[in-house]
């Protein structure tokens, strides 16, 4: 899956932001999708249990890619991966608490890869 979401990322999202484990390069969203899907094909995500789900899968792609287009420094990335596990984790558990059955992570994955865009902007 991962070297297919690569492909559709390059031939599809023209930009030059690098893709994680590929030569190819695009733009600021194809790098989010394909570095999000990569991590979910190779079920590396975390999870974070009052949340039934996580919140590392869109804010870490997210991260890289605006944060190579602002060219953060590496205290920038921290503080915004920092600050958006803060943010995703009460997201997660604020949205338990209104609905207790289970929420997949999707339903908040934009809004917690929204962060970065924005601190990094």
């Amino acid at each position: 899956m991962s070297s297919i979401i690569r492909a559709h990322a390059a031939d599809t999202f023209g930009g030059t932001a690098p893709m994680p484990f590929d030569a190819r390069r695009a733009n600021v969203a194809g790098v989010a999708l394909a570095a999000g899907m990569t991590i979910d094909s190779l079920d590396g995500h975390d999870g974070f249990n009052p949340a039934k789900g996580r919140v590392g899968c869109p804010l870490f792609p997210a991260t890289l890619a605006f944060g190579y287009q602002s060219r953060a420094s590496g205290s920038e990335f921290v503080t915004t991966i920092v600050m958006g596990y803060e943010f995703g984790c009460r997201a997660a558990i604020t949205q338990q608490a209104a609905a207790c059955d289970h929420h997949a992570s999707e339903s908040r994955g934009a809004v917690d890869g929204a962060g970065p865009g924005r601190q990094l902007a």
